[in-house]
């Protein structure tokens, strides 16, 4: 089953702010700040970052990014007539997020700490906000990092194989399923493998079932070999190493014919 998410972490407090003629209301890590103080501070994030004001990172028609001192502020605009119904009978992706990131954390998994899950309500539009520590300066995603030249197809893959799929088979037993598993979502810190970008995540109360994991195995696979550096990379024994590495750590055996035909349709969905 699912883990049923109707109760905030206790460092978290709700708060409410009406003015100028907008609606506010969300959660905030208070820490001793009163959540109304934390709250003002969290919204003056959200409305530079609809003025275009912070450092933006992502400008796109449902989902907006930017930096504004140590926090990362994302928007969700939830574009459209049926988007803005749906949205108002179940809680927005900031809270889903937020929710996820303490499931990770729970298992020990690494992943940016949740400021603030917040929605504005403006005339007839809901946009959801959610707030994070930033990542530190040096900390790369590993798309990124695997275009250092000191890795090589063969390093890369050992280094995917060796740092990352345990940090993977860590949260799969613990129930969670990232979802989208590119390397863009994955980063190194301190020589351990964290988790950003959870607005996919589905965390359930028993370890995941193998179908689940093979579509996590598949996603992480074809995030791979979607990179031009990568591309040379036989599907066939990649996959193949790929379910025995992954057995040998979490003693769960995946069907490479399963992960080898997702791989395949995630990489035609990307003409590659």
């Amino acid at each position: 089953m699912r883990y049923c998410f109707t109760q905030l972490p206790p460092e978290f407090q709700r708060f409410e702010l009406a003015e100028n003629s907008m609606f506010w209301r969300g959660a905030v890590r208070c820490g001793k700040t009163l959540p109304s103080e934390a709250g003002r501070e969290m919204i003056k994030l959200c409305s530079d970052l609809l003025n275009g004001d912070l450092q933006m990172i992502k400008a796109r028609p449902k989902i907006a990014a930017g930096i504004g001192g140590n926090f990362f502020v994302k928007l969700y605009k939830l574009p459209g007539i049926p988007a803005q119904i749906f949205r108002r009978f179940r809680y927005g992706r900031a809270f889903h997020c937020l929710w996820a990131a303490e499931v990770l954390q729970k298992c020990g998994a690494m992943t940016p700490q949740v400021v603030a899950a917040l929605e504005l309500h403006r005339g007839r539009h809901i946009y959801d906000f959610l707030i994070t520590e930033k990542l530190p300066e040096d900390c790369r995603t590993l798309n990124y990092s695997f275009q250092d030249q000191k890795f090589n197809v063969k390093s890369a893959w050992d280094f995917l194989m060796e740092k990352v799929l345990p940090e993977i088979a860590n949260i799969h037993n613990a129930g969670v399923a990232h979802g989208d598993l590119n390397l863009r979502n994955l980063y190194l810190l301190s020589g351990k493998t964290g988790f950003i970008d959870l607005d996919s995540a589905t965390c359930n109360s028993a370890p995941l079932d193998i179908p689940t994991r093979e579509k996590e195995l598949a996603r992480l696979l074809s995030g791979f070999l979607r990179y031009e550096k990568f591309r040379d990379l036989d599907i066939d024994n990649s996959a193949s190493e790929l379910i025995v590495a992954y057995k040998t750590i979490c003693q769960i055996e995946c069907s490479k014919e399963s992960i080898i035909r997702r791989t395949n349709y995630l990489l035609d969905r990307l003409h590659i």
